[in-house]
């Protein structure tokens, strides 16, 4: 919705949505003089479920962090082994690559005699 719509429109107030009776059943007993804050009444039920499924979104969030920091740990030891095994086999074929030059360079110096 665009801006303009949503300026012409006559949108309930926070007011109006708390006298409506859907919602007169959840609001607390909310004093006149705007003291305090107006609440949402659970019952025992629904609390307990609030909390276990705080609980079990917290625990997951903390699983998938392990996780995380896991395959994190064993992409960075990859690479390391990687990088090193690559290095590793790009030195033995240099030197491997100099010895057969060197070895050219020698049997070019012994056929010249």
């Amino acid at each position: 919705m665009s801006i303009e719509a949503t300026k012409s429109s006559s949108y309930p107030t926070i007011s109006d949505l708390i006298s409506h009776p859907f919602f007169a059943n959840a609001i607390g007993n909310m004093p006149k003089d705007g003291a305090t804050k107006p609440y949402l009444k659970f019952s025992s039920s629904t609390k307990e479920a609030l909390a276990q499924f705080k609980n079990a979104y917290e625990n997951r969030l903390q699983e998938d962090h392990k996780k995380y920091k896991l395959l994190e740990k064993e992409k960075r030891r990859k690479d390391a082994l990687t990088s090193g095994e690559g290095r590793r086999k790009r030195q033995e074929i240099n030197r491997q690559v100099k010895f057969f030059r060197f070895k050219k360079y020698i049997l070019s110096l012994w056929l010249d005699f």
